[in-house]
């Protein structure tokens, strides 16, 4: 604790900052504080991952969208960078429908001629890519919050596949601590999700969003079905369900991808895709476009299924 925490949380006053109600000495930490602040039912972000949560598209947006607001208040009025966004430092409620901001224990005041402030502590996967330039803004919280988005998307990232110093490594270069491959995104975050979510995590800072609130306006820009995966957690997914936008006639839709292994005739070790609605809870799902036969890892074939109700609940 660098003694900045208590002081600056007892300044900040917003919806979505975790509120610290009390702050005293502990005896055996030197200079460190016990903090006494809301539960939060909901745990972390990280633990909800951890413990096989999935995040619908549209919710996680809603979440982020939350932190966005508060990293917004945190630079705008209080001058201050958090320096430690990750999942760990996003709390939930018990409904997991409400975000909070927390660990304020690393931010550092931006300096008023430049709005930069020196690249400290952080978590070494969420650290930005100019980490080692020494020289952080609040792009760079912008950037590790992209990637918590990222991970509620495609769920957690193989942490035990991470080289610390192959990361330390990236990072040197301006990289992204992560290979590439870890940014893909599942089937069921369409084009105007995925462009918003690579603007957050560009590794160029000049490609990215100019202010939390410039963010929170191209996550609240875009249109998703609230995609979930569905089906067993130990496995691979092959169904997601989804609610949509209200219809012209103020009805919302559910849609349904599901991949199912066929077992005989001309196509058998093959797979049948198929894109579906339905009007109401417990009404017969209908095929919105003809079922396509695809192969293992046929991503086109998902595509076009995810392309196809997400072209339905946009026109409605």
């Amino acid at each position: 604790m660098n003694g900045i925490e208590p002081r600056l949380l007892d300044r900040v006053e917003h919806d979505h900052v975790v509120k610290i109600r009390d702050a005293q000495p502990d005896r055996d930490i030197q200079h460190g504080l016990t903090l006494v602040m809301d539960y939060l039912a909901g745990g972390s972000v990280h633990s909800a991952l951890q413990g096989g949560h999935r995040f619908g598209v549209r919710r996680a947006l809603v979440l982020v969208g939350h932190i966005l607001d508060a990293l917004d208040h945190l630079h705008a009025k209080h001058g201050f960078l958090h320096r430690d966004v990750k999942p760990g430092n996003v709390l939930l409620d018990e409904s997991r429908e409400t975000a909070y901001l927390g660990d304020l224990g690393s931010a550092a005041p931006l300096s008023d001629d430049d709005r930069t402030c020196e690249a400290h502590g952080g978590t070494l996967l969420y650290r930005p890519p100019e980490y080692g330039t020494g020289i952080l803004d609040v792009r760079s919280d912008i950037y590790s919050l992209g990637v918590t988005l990222l991970e509620m998307l495609r769920g957690p990232f193989p942490y035990e596949e991470m080289d610390p110093l192959q990361m330390e490594e990236r990072l040197g270069r301006g990289r992204r601590a992560f290979p590439d491959r870890f940014a893909e995104f599942p089937p069921c975050v369409n084009d105007q999700v995925r462009r918003a979510v690579r603007a957050l995590v560009s590794q160029n800072q000049s490609s990215r969003p100019a202010s939390a609130m410039d963010a929170l306006r191209r996550l609240q820009q875009c249109k998703t079905i609230d995609w979930k995966v569905g089906g067993p957690r130990d496995t691979a997914p092959d169904q997601w369900e989804g609610a949509g936008l209200p219809g012209r006639d103020g009805k919302v839709r559910s849609y349904r991808v599901e991949v199912v292994s066929l077992s005989g005739g001309p196509n058998r070790g093959r797979f049948r895709v198929r894109s579906l609605y339905r009007d109401r809870d417990g009404g017969n799902w209908r095929r919105l476009v003809p079922d396509s036969v695809a192969d293992l890892g046929d991503r086109e074939a998902l595509d076009r299924a995810f392309a196809a109700a997400d072209k339905d609940a946009f026109q409605r």
